[in-house]
Parts: structure tokens; C-alpha cells; sequence
């Protein structure tokens, strides 16, 4: 039994808080279990400026009803003077019991841009425009005895998971953004969300990427990734699942090999010399 649940509107903080293993848990467990165990026994760290902005980036595209109520513009003053300091406090104060986010006009203003992209894009905005469930939260246990959690940004009405990505400038077009899916593991989180949302009665064929970029002129575009690739992400969060089921049932958490190991330059830097010495 996967004892699925899908919990709408559930609040960040309660999702963040609850117990089961989401894909970035399986990416610390990849590093080492090690690295897995020590970032669940710490605090969870607060959202950092750039995690904020992504959040109003996402409420903007995917929520644009309520974005306008979701943020509060930061006051005009210096932070390091007395008077800047208490103004910049007083607004941080009203964010914090009104669960707003602090917004700078120069960061409002690139995502309202990218937001307007995002619509003006013909498959972008027909990809939103077509609905569903946003954020919702997704919990299954796993055939390993693992509990899954995980928060797709769009479940679609049609037969596709949408998740929103943004990027720097350049690096939305397709060989770039490929190379984004290996080096963040996006593949794994295709494989995962697509797998998870079949557990909880809810599956979904196609995984697709909508991506702008979060400078002028905001460029967007729509990515499916293949079945080869999700299968790829598939093999390797199994294989991270079923080294934590391991590591869970004998309480042992490994980091690197305790072994002496032989280890060389990359093939591309051994390539790179032998071409100079040519």
C-alpha cells in the first residue's frame, strides 16, 4: 500500500516540516547519507533573498491572482543608517505577521517582466492556462518502504506535470538548459514527481520545464524531456532510495570510502594538457 494523501493549499512551512523523503533529500543522499543525516538533524535554514524572489516568481505565473497580495514593497531607505534601519524593520515586521515577502521595486519590476513573458509565450501560456492542482503536496510510501513526499508547482487537468524554472540570462536555450537538467539533477525530479504522482492515483505521461529567464528580455521557453531521460533520473533516485532504506534500517549513515583511493585528473583536463604539449 502507498497510503497516498494530497493535501491542497497546505502551508510551505507545514509541508517543509513533515515527515518523508522529497527529491532533495535524495540529492544530499547521492553526495552520501552522511551529508543526508546531518542536513535533517540541523535547523531548517531560513529562505535566502534569491529563494524568496523564486517563490513571488512562481506565485506570479502560476497564482497571478494573488500575487499582488503576496508581497510588500521595500522602503526607499539605508539599512545602515538609524532611521533606514528601523523603516527597513517595521516593513520586515509587517511581512513577517501578514506572510508577505520584502520585495525591492528593481526585483518587482523583473518579475512582472518575467511574469508578461511567460503569458505573451505561446506554449508557456497555454501550458498554465490549462489548469490544475498548484503546489499541492504529495505524500506515498514507496515500494522500498520509504515514505515520498514532493510539491509538483503544476499538476496539469491535461497529462503533464509543469515545473517553472528560472534562470540567468542566456542560459534558457536549449543546449544550456540541457546541460542545467545533469548538473541539478532535473531529470531525477521529472522521474520522481511523475512516479509519485502516479502513487496518489494522478499519473502523468509528460514532464515539462517552463523556463524564463530573469533578466531582459526575459526570455521563455518550453521543454518536454524525453523518456530516455526520465528513465535515467528514475534509475538513479532508486538507487539513492534504496541505499537510505539501508542506511534507515541498520542506523548506519556513511560518508566517503574509509579505503585509500586512486584518484586522476578528468578526462577533459588530461585531454586539454595533451592538445597544449601537442
Amino acid at each position: 500500500m502507498s497510503n497516498p494523501e494530497i493535501i491542497e493549499n497546505q502551508p510551505a512551512e507545514q509541508y517543509f516540516a513533515s515527515a518523508g523523503v522529497s527529491k532533495h533529500d535524495l540529492d544530499l543522499v547521492n553526495i552520501s547519507p552522511a551529508h543526508y543525516q546531518a542536513a535533517k538533524s540541523a535547523p531548517r535554514e531560513e529562505a535566502t533573498p534569491a529563494m524568496k524572489i523564486g517563490t513571488l516568481v512562481h506565485t506570479a505565473v502560476l497564482e497571478p491572482d494573488r500575487f499582488e497580495e503576496s508581497y510588500i514593497i521595500a522602503p526607499d531607505a539605508d539599512r545602515r543608517t538609524k532611521d533606514g534601519k528601523a523603516a527597513w524593520e517595521s516593513v520586515e515586521t509587517a511581512a513577517r505577521d501578514q506572510g508577505k515577502i520584502v520585495v525591492k521595486p528593481s526585483d518587482l519590476q523583473n518579475i512582472q517582466g518575467m511574469k508578461e513573458a511567460v503569458f505573451a509565450h505561446r506554449s508557456g501560456s497555454a501550458a498554465l492556462k490549462a489548469g490544475g492542482l498548484i503546489e499541492a503536496s504529495l505524500y506515498a510510501t514507496h515500494e522500498s518502504g520509504v515514505r515520498l513526499r514532493g510539491r509538483p508547482d503544476l499538476i496539469s487537468k491535461g497529462n503533464a506535470i509543469i515545473d517553472v524554472k528560472t534562470c540567468a540570462k542566456g542560459a534558457g536555450g536549449k543546449a544550456e538548459f540541457a546541460k542545467a537538467v545533469a548538473n541539478f539533477r532535473y531529470d531525477v525530479q521529472a522521474a520522481f514527481y511523475l512516479d509519485l504522482a502516479s502513487l496518489v492515483g494522478m499519473p502523468k505521461e509528460a514532464f515539462v520545464f517552463l523556463v524564463v529567464e530573469k533578466e531582459p528580455p526575459y526570455a521563455v521557453a518550453v521543454y518536454q524531456l524525453d523518456a530516455e531521460s526520465i528513465e535515467a533520473g528514475r534509475q538513479q533516485y532508486r538507487k539513492n532510495l534504496t541505499l537510505l532504506a539501508e542506511c534507515m534500517s541498520f542506523d548506519e549513515w556513511p560518508a566517503y570510502s574509509s579505503e585509500v583511493e586512486v584518484i586522476s585528473l578528468p578526462k577533459w583536463k588530461l585531454n586539454q594538457l595533451a592538445e597544449v604539449s601537442a
